[in-house]
């Protein structure tokens, strides 16, 4: 036998559902088997691998329990699925189980069984049910292996299974008594006319009923067994009339004697009938009854009929509570051949019935006046069931009296020619799950219309703070612009003075040059020593040296205005809807020249800067942050310390260290430092928003923002982004 495989642990309801189906028609079809060919032992290899298949285990047996007089109790293994030892292993596995009548559940968790079973070492899932007839225990069903542990549900579940099994054991033991029996009868048969004292000791030796009917006399002789099955002494006299008027119901006397009239008269071989015997106790007793005429006279007319009484009560019951079973399912259920013959139907049990099974068995279904959807979806189902398929599934829709309605239809093989249709009717969940899909579009709209309105919201807010934060260095802003605007002006006014001087000694030159007659010679003479004189007194050389230094600072000044100028454009900008390629530590240097004056005086910042590849990210968001941290880092100095700004790639992220060596954070201070509103700075002073907004933009990057601090040893945030690959 194959193991099935299975990778679940768990079943849903609808798995719950769909086994509970299958097992349904499994047993309908091993008792159809079962009544056809009478071979118990591949029906209980098909019980086996049915179980073994629905709970998803990996090995099982069933096996019967034989007591035999004077010697201790064994096991027949009827089926097994990979377990090679069960049978050793049985009377360790299943003894207590067995003597109780209780199920044994064995959890993987460590609680095995005793000692001598082979899983007590390494424990595995295992589950042992006995089942009894008759109160006493005549066999168990063990299963094993499951990816996870058995629970409740699987001992109800399996119940109709045990039923059947002990149904099966039953009737092979009740097959072998009737073999017995039939022996019995046979060489009794030769016998009768030897001896009637031989005729009782040959029924006395059978575990049936077994009666002998003197049509003549009208006498009846029967066996003890045929009175102890009704709780009688068997030292009591019976007769056929005691028989038919104390025994048995009315209804059935009948029956009885019409099939009784029927053989004597030879138009049926045997009498055969199932009828009801009344119990000293009055309840009622189950009894096959067959018999024969084996002896006539000249005429024909019979002489003498032999019988048997054969208690199938088990069986009966067994059948009624399959029955129930099957009638406490709600859905439609009907069985049809492959060419649509309809074999058996069951009504639903919801809905109102406005025809009768009669009205369908043996009728062609095909030709029924039904959707014409339905009838090519069952065609096609009924199809492949009988081929290769082990389920098909189609759902479809019917204009009832009551308003159109949803059904889903499952079909499963239950012959080789014939399928079981399991109908039921899907309208409340059809509408349920449109009702369900209506609300999760609306669910879905209502958080796309949340979300934007935050991330509206987080980027005002974003601004806000941002706004803030120019506010508190606007005083870094005049400085940063008046500095170098100062000394441009003084520049501009010095180069003013110079350009006097060069303007006087340029007159002077313009005059000599006028003054170039050759009857001018004294007069240039005299200019040429005035130029000297002017020159050497407001000493030109070192002035045209400093012209060149005083226009190089005024290009820096000016340079620097415009950097500053370019890097206020930067920050302040507002940020697009799609993120760029950007690099952290350019970012990180345009934030220092942002906060420079804020840093100069009380702060040395340490750079140390490692070669990083480019994030994708929105750069004005994380300049935002690094200029909350360098300020805070800033803020937590007292009078004078370090910043130190590390950056370097961790595998697949930018990781960027800013470390100060401020006063430090307590831990209850740490445990809140990111909740908006919270801060340690008197009022007025904070908002409480800097590091929750830090915190959102991180988290929008998909990065993380760490922070380690102690008091009096400073404080470290780790901001973490994650890099792109282009």
């Amino acid at each position: 036998m194959s193991r099935p495989t299975s990778s679940a642990s768990a079943m849903t309801m609808e798995e719950q559902l769909g086994a509970s189906q299958r097992l349904l028609h499994a047993l309908s079809q091993v008792h159809a088997d079962f009544i056809t060919h009478g071979d118990h032992r591949p029906l209980f290899e098909q019980l086996l691998a049915l179980m073994v298949e629905l709970t998803r285990s990996r090995q099982g047996f069933i096996a019967e329990v034989q007591h035999a007089p004077g010697s201790e109790m064994s096991f027949q293994l009827h089926a097994v699925c990979d377990w090679p030892d069960a049978e050793r292993h049985l009377p360790a596995l299943m003894g207590n189980s067995v003597s109780t009548g209780t199920p044994l559940l064995i959890s993987a968790s460590g609680e095995g069984p005793a000692s001598g079973s082979p899983h007590a070492a390494d424990p595995h899932p295992f589950l042992g049910l006995p089942f009894k007839l008759q109160g006493e225990v005549v066999g168990v069903v063990g299963l094993g292996l499951r990816p996870g542990d058995y629970d409740a549900f699987f001992l109800t579940f399996l119940q109709p299974v045990l039923t059947t099994c002990g149904t099966l054991i039953h009737a092979r033991r009740e097959a072998e008594r009737r073999l017995r029996n039939e022996q019995a009868r046979k060489q009794l048969e030769q016998q009768v006319s030897e001896s009637a004292e031989q005729l009782r000791l040959a029924l006395d030796s059978t575990e049936n009923g077994l009666w002998d009917w003197d049509v003549r006399t009208n006498q009846l002789t029967v066996n003890s067994r045929w009175w102890t099955m009704l709780g009688y002494e068997p030292t009591m006299t019976a007769s056929i009339d005691f028989w038919m008027q104390h025994l048995c119901p009315p209804e059935d006397v009948a029956e009885i004697n019409r099939r009784m009239t029927d053989h004597m008269e030879g138009r049926t071989p045997m009498f055969e009938l199932e009828h009801r015997m009344r119990h000293k106790d009055g309840h009622w007793v189950w009894v096959l009854g067959r018999a024969k005429v084996v002896a006539r006279d000249e005429q024909g007319r019979p002489l003498r009929v032999v019988g048997t009484n054969d208690n199938v009560t088990m069986r009966r019951r067994a059948q009624e509570h399959l029955q129930s079973f099957i009638q406490a399912i709600p859905d439609m259920i009907f069985r049809l051949r492959a060419d649509g013959t309809c074999l058996g139907l069951k009504p639903s049990a919801l809905e109102p019935t406005f025809f009768s099974p009669d009205e369908f068995l043996g009728k062609n279904f095909f030709s029924m006046p039904l959707p014409e959807h339905l009838l090519t979806n069952l065609k096609a189902a009924l199809q492949r069931v009988t081929q290769d398929s082990a389920l098909e599934i189609f759902e479809f829709s019917m204009e009832m009296p009551f308003g159109l309605h949803q059904y889903e239809a499952r079909v499963v093989p239950t012959g080789p020619d014939e399928g079981t249709c399991i109908v039921r009717n899907i309208s409340a969940r059809k509408l349920l799950e449109e009702q369900r899909r209506r609300q999760q579009e609306e669910l879905e709209e209502r958080v796309r219309s949340a979300t934007r309105e935050l991330e509206s919201r987080q980027a005002q807010l974003i601004q806000s703070e941002k706004l803030a934060s120019l506010g508190q260095m606007a005083a870094s802003i005049a400085h940063e612009i008046n500095n170098p605007v100062g000394y441009v002006s003084s520049n501009v006014s010095t180069l003013g003075g110079y350009i006097t001087v060069l303007r006087r000694l340029l007159e002077l030159y313009l005059r000599m040059e006028d003054s170039l007659a050759p009857e001018a010679r004294e007069s240039v003479a005299e200019l040429l020593e005035q130029a000297r004189v002017l020159r050497e007194q407001e000493h030109l050389d070192e002035l045209l040296q400093d012209m060149d230094d005083l226009l190089a600072d005024t290009k820096e000044g000016t340079v620097r205005i415009r950097e500053f100028i370019q890097d206020l454009k930067t920050f302040v900008r507002e940020e697009s809807g799609t993120s760029q390629q950007a690099d952290v530590n350019k970012l990180l240097q345009v934030t220092l020249r942002m906060v420079r004056h804020e840093l100069k005086h009380k702060c040395q910042v340490r750079l140390d800067f490692g070669p990083m590849p480019l994030v994708r990210c929105f750069p004005t968001q994380l300049n935002q942050v690094f200029m909350n941290l360098l300020l805070n880092a800033s803020q937590a100095i007292e009078l004078r310390g370090d910043i130190h700004i590390t950056t370097r790639r961790e595998g697949s992220e930018a990781v960027v260290w800013i470390r100060d060596s401020g006063r430090g954070m307590s831990p209850e201070t740490l445990e809140r430092l990111f909740t908006p509103f919270f801060t340690t700075k008197p009022a007025g002073q904070g908002t409480g928003l800097g590091l929750s907004i830090c915190y959102a933009i991180i988290s929008r990057h998909k990065g993380r923002i760490q922070v380690e601090s102690e008091l009096g040893k400073g404080t470290t945030f780790v901001v973490r982004l994650p890099l792109t690959e282009e």
